[in-house]
């Protein structure tokens, strides 16, 4: 080797440059002709003759095509959503004659307020005999009996008479009119039995206020306002019920007044006013009452009708609560009160034991909003109402209720409520679009407007789920081989000249004899 000889370095190994925006381009091409494969055997309509189109003008005017029909199927279908998720529903009506009729709720009411005896017992220094018994006979006959004047000879003086228009409900249940002789017949014709709606026992004592704003003591008989029974109790068509009303003429708190009565004809949920919602009852009269019943089965929210089950909630509070709409507000209205001003309403028709209202409460009644309980109280999922149709005829004097000859016929009125030939109108309220008419509509859009089958439908699905995995796994198998292509490089470095430790020259020739080893001694004046 010359002296002036430079040694020749080893080689340096280089990773050869690849071309990346070739192999992007082919990945690319072939991603493109993979989807086009794909689509063109699709079972979408309007998809492969897209891609299968000679021209591009062809291609895109099918694409137009395809897009404004995808349109008019999204635009019919938000509309039939809209219509779909506001619940509307539909009503189905349902006329029966049934062999069995649900008994309705009578209140019935005498107009006179305080029965004079019972008055005239609580105050008697208020009240005063009559003086000429037979000139009060003559102008008063209905109050007299072979010239003789029935019963305590006693009336409210003319002072006294006001206290009827002011009477208190506290006055009123203690000398009003009690059940008997008011309801002094009750029975049932075309049965073998006696009925519970008969019982006096079960007849319930409220306070209503008249058209004038006085107070009267009214019966309910057949009231289950406190009791949550779907079913109601039942007769069978045959049944005819006579009731035979004592107006008590003699009893009048004034003897002046005209003798008549209030009956009213609801449901056994409902608790209604009858000088308001009822029919007027008046002596030497027979009424003939044939009835009409509605039931009506509500949908809850989210259904127009939005109902509530208060028969449910009545029993979640225990046997307590409305049974009823009308209830409801009239609670409603009591708790507004109550919490406002610690009194309730004369007039309120909710059953309580708290203190009524008086003149010095106006102001606080009348800043009270109740418009909230007619909002807040929602109609009943389950509701029975009756409708009636009257007839009134004059009584004979000879008149025969049940084996007695009804000799008081100038005092008296009869209720013949016949249930032969009651329609009962069952009202099904149900949703109009049900989740199979929804699948059906849509169905029908699909078809109509994209021309696709559920089976179409499907191998779409399972062609963009294929078509997801292969764009996955090209993605994985790239990163994967990026993986080794860079292990391969960091490899390759240090195996290069650069490396102390993968030369083989720079070993130690003792620890390594079948490594090549060079000596590498100085050079002086150009010499080894």
């Amino acid at each position: 080797m010359s002296p002036n000889r430079t040694p020749t370095p080893y080689p340096v190994f280089r990773r050869p440059k690849s071309n990346t925006k070739d192999e992007k381009n082919v990945e690319k091409e072939d991603l493109k002709d993979y989807c086009k494969d794909m689509l063109a055997n699709s079972m979408l309509t309007g998809v492969p003759q897209i891609v299968s189109a000679p021209t591009t003008r062809s291609r895109v005017f099918k694409t137009f095509v395809v897009l404004g029909s995808f349109t008019g199927f999204l635009y019919q279908t938000s509309a039939f959503l809209v219509i779909y998720f506001s619940y509307p529903t539909l009503v189905d009506l349902q006329v029966t004659t049934p062999p069995m009729i649900d008994l309705p709720a009578l209140t019935i009411c005498n107009r006179n307020g305080l029965k004079r005896t019972n008055y005239c017992k609580m105050k008697p220094e208020n009240c005063e005999p009559v003086e000429y018994a037979d000139f009060f006979c003559q102008r008063y006959p209905e109050a007299c009996e072979n010239g003789r004047i029935k019963g305590n000879s006693y009336f409210p003086t003319l002072e006294a008479q006001s206290e009827e228009v002011t009477a208190t409900q506290d006055m009123i249940q203690k000398a009003g009119h009690t059940s008997y002789p008011l309801i002094s017949s009750c029975h049932f014709e075309g049965l073998n039995r006696t009925h519970d709606f008969c019982k006096n026992t079960t007849f319930k004592s409220f306070v209503f206020q008249d058209l004038y704003g006085r107070m009267k003591k009214c019966y309910i008989i057949n009231a289950l306002w406190q009791e949550a029974r779907l079913n109601l109790p039942q007769v069978p068509t045959r049944a005819v019920l006579k009731m035979v009303i004592d107006l008590e003429p003699d009893e009048y708190f004034r003897i002046d007044e005209t003798v008549t009565g209030q009956v009213a004809i609801h449901s056994p949920w409902n608790i209604l006013n009858p000088f308001s919602e009822g029919f007027l009852l008046k002596p030497r009269k027979t009424y003939v009452i044939h009835l009409k019943e509605d039931i009506k089965n509500l949908l809850p929210y989210p259904y127009q009708t939005n109902c509530t089950d208060y028969i449910k909630t009545w029993q979640i509070r225990g046997g307590n609560g409305p049974l009823s709409k009308e209830m409801c507000i009239e609670e409603c209205i009591l708790n507004q009160t109550m919490d406002n001003c610690q009194c309730v309403l004369t007039e309120n028709l909710y059953p309580h034991n708290f203190k009524f209202c008086g003149e010095e409460m106006d102001d606080c009644l009348n800043s009270i909003n109740y418009t909230f309980c007619y909002v807040r109280c929602a109609p009943a999922c389950h509701d029975r109402n009756f409708d009636y149709d009257i007839k009134e005829e004059d009584v004979m004097k000879d008149t025969r209720v049940g084996h007695a000859v009804t000799h008081n016929w100038n005092r008296t009125a009869i209720l013949l409520i016949i249930f032969k030939r009651t329609n009962v109108n069952v009202f099904r309220y149900r949703a109009k679009y049900d989740s199979i008419e929804l699948f059906s509509f849509l169905g029908g859009f699909i078809g109509i407007w994209l021309g696709v089958s559920l089976i179409a439908l499907l191998d779409f699905l399972e062609s963009l789920s294929t078509l997801i995995v292969y764009v996955f796994d090209r993605f994985k198998n790239k990163h994967k081989i990026t993986n080794i292509q860079s292990a391969i490089g960091s490899r390759i470095r240090s195996n290069s000249t650069f490396s102390t430790d993968s030369m083989p020259w720079a070993k130690d020739a003792k620890e390594h004899p079948r490594h090549l080893g060079v000596n590498v001694r100085k050079v002086t004046n150009g010499h080894y």
